[in-house]
């Protein structure tokens, strides 16, 4: 093998070496983000609450490990698999993008 191939594939290797996987939701996360979109714009929170989410957004992963470290605490008051369930929404990314989108989708309506 030449070194020009060896090079191809090695750069070729690693051309998406640190590439963001995409990421999905399912069902039951988009209901939750539906659910927490519609009472934020119920009670009149859509502005604080985008503001919130903008500068939260790169602490998402963090605050996923928070509650996961929390867990015996707050297992008191939810079910723990709720606790995971949770941490695993938060470490995802499009998560927050997708709340905030439908936070102000909803917000644009009700004006």
């Amino acid at each position: 093998m030449s070194a020009e191939k060896q090079s191809k594939g090695l750069w070729g290797g690693l051309k998406h070496a640190f590439a963001i996987p995409k990421e999905r939701l399912t069902d039951q996360e988009r209901e939750w983000l539906e659910l927490i979109a519609q009472k934020t714009v119920e009670r009149g929170m859509a502005t604080p609450a985008l503001m919130a989410l903008e500068g939260a957004r790169p602490l998402s992963y963090v605050g996923a490990h928070v509650v996961l470290f929390f867990k015996p605490i707050i297992s008191l008051l939810f079910p723990p698999e709720r606790c995971d369930e949770v941490a695993a929404l938060l470490e995802k990314r499009l998560a927050l993008e997708t709340l905030a989108q439908r936070i102000e989708e909803l917000d644009r309506q009700r004006l």
